[in-house]
């Protein structure tokens, strides 16, 4: 938990006068910490992602960050143990949070997906991946270091989890861009036309997707590679069965239609099945089963049936739908879909009536895993045209001898950094002059 009230500084024999310097160094610390990291982020918005040897994409950012947040703490840690060290590190803490409250203010901007390229997103999601490393890194070092009676006041959970939270918040936007690629967008508006019925929308629909998964399975850490897949997943089982739903169309359902809609669920499991576990491609799938069951139902009872089931898998999908869909339906007259329509409306506000009160269900995404102080990196949910979104490097063959891991500082974030430490350094020695002494 965050602390409630600062450490009495007498009940720890820190002198009053000496607690006064720890404060201003502290104050110093941090207003040059805040700067540094706009300046790193400002300058990581510049960086073209390189790629490691694997192909994964990333930027300096988080060498970058930390490396000036361990900077912080070797230059106290060596004085001393106690309250001047909790205050740096407490201060870093923070700084790790601001710097994450700015890349999510980036990413949330209206033009950043305009602006931004695939695998710089990509190297987003790795750059706050081994961010969540190095800060577990870092914790560790003030567990050893830190005196204990410190310890338990200080929050070190959020500052380590946040950093997943911005790679989650990165994946979104991959699978916004993803879906507002022209092409993607333009076979998902011939869904269930003409062209559809012979298997061609689908089959390019699904190319297109696996040309898009075959560069991002390269680029992306493997778990947050899987949450995009996911994410994807989802997107496709909804158009497909909101396309359907909406009555837009002026589809006319037959045996061969159905036919299709089950050739299309199986192409897509066939797909995301190399991505995802089977079982899991089949339950995010469902929902386009249980609306064949709905429109191949041969009676009332059927008919009901069938909507019971759909409405556990989406309980979004509403009578009006349903009636647009039996619409469709030539073998249904209008006084037998009136009389189905009005018992869905009553199991319908059934339903609403039960759930009247409760926390809606969680989405069909993956949550960080409880159980342990920091939770697992590898969790697994705008844009311009493919062409635009792929490089010249895009190749996973492509290496480069540079890796995520080497000391690599952006001259421009860190043109005065060496100064201001000097002279803060300076400021120290007197405070150590004075611990030595006391």
């Amino acid at each position: 938990p965050k602390p409630t009230s600062k450490p009495d500084p007498q009940r720890h024999g820190i002198p009053k006068g000496l607690r006064a310097m720890c404060e201003a160094y502290v104050a110093n610390m941090n207003r040059s910490m805040h700067t540094w990291c706009k300046n790193i982020l400002e300058a990581d918005k510049g960086q073209a992602p390189r790629h490691a040897k694997d192909g994964k994409c990333w930027t300096p950012a988080a060498v970058d960050l930390f490396g000036l947040l361990n900077d912080q703490i070797s230059i106290v840690k060596d004085v001393t143990n106690g309250l001047l060290l909790f205050e740096v590190a407490k201060a870093c803490l923070e700084i790790m949070l601001a710097f994450q409250r700015l890349e999510l203010d980036w990413l949330k901007t209206p033009q950043f997906s305009d602006s931004v390229s695939l695998e710089q997103m990509a190297s987003i999601v790795n750059n706050n991946v081994h961010c969540y490393d190095l800060a577990v890194e870092f914790v560790e070092v003030l567990e050893e270091t830190l005196s204990p009676c410190y310890q338990e006041l200080m929050d070190t959970e959020t500052p380590c989890s946040g950093f997943l939270e911005v790679s989650k918040s990165a994946v979104q936007q991959i699978t916004r861009a993803v879906f507002a690629d022209p092409g993607v967008q333009d076979l998902m508006k011939q869904l269930y036309s003409k062209p559809w019925a012979d298997g061609t929308v689908t089959a390019s629909l699904i190319a297109t997707l696996q040309d898009y998964f075959g560069d991002l399975r390269c680029w992306l850490e493997i778990g947050f590679f899987k949450r995009m897949a996911l994410a994807c997943l989802d997107k496709m089982a909804f158009e497909f069965s909101h396309r359907l739903l909406d009555g837009k169309h002026g589809l006319v359902l037959r045996v061969e239609t159905v036919n299709q809609m089950e050739a299309d669920q199986e192409q897509l499991h066939t797909m995301f099945e190399e991505h995802l576990s089977s079982s899991q491609v089949a339950s995010h799938l469902s929902k386009l089963s249980d609306i064949r069951e709905l429109v191949s139902a041969t009676d009332n009872d059927s008919l009901m049936l069938s909507y019971q089931v759909l409405l556990k898998s989406d309980n979004t999908i509403t009578p009006q739908m349903v009636d647009k869909l039996l619409v469709a339906r030539e073998d249904i007259s209008r006084k037998d879909r009136g009389e189905v329509v009005k018992t869905c409306e009553e199991v319908y506000n059934s339903m609403r009536k039960t759930r009247h009160g409760e926390t809606p269900p969680p989405s069909p995404s993956h949550h960080l895993t409880s159980g342990s102080t920091h939770p697992p990196r590898n969790d697994v949910s705008h844009g311009a045209d493919r062409s635009d979104h792929r490089s010249s490097s895009s190749n996973c063959s492509k290496q480069e001898v540079s890796s995520p891991l080497a000391p690599r500082r952006n001259a421009a974030a860190f043109q005065a950094v060496k100064r201001s430490q000097h002279n803060r350094a300076s400021s120290l020695g007197g405070v150590k002059d004075i611990l030595t002494t006391w």
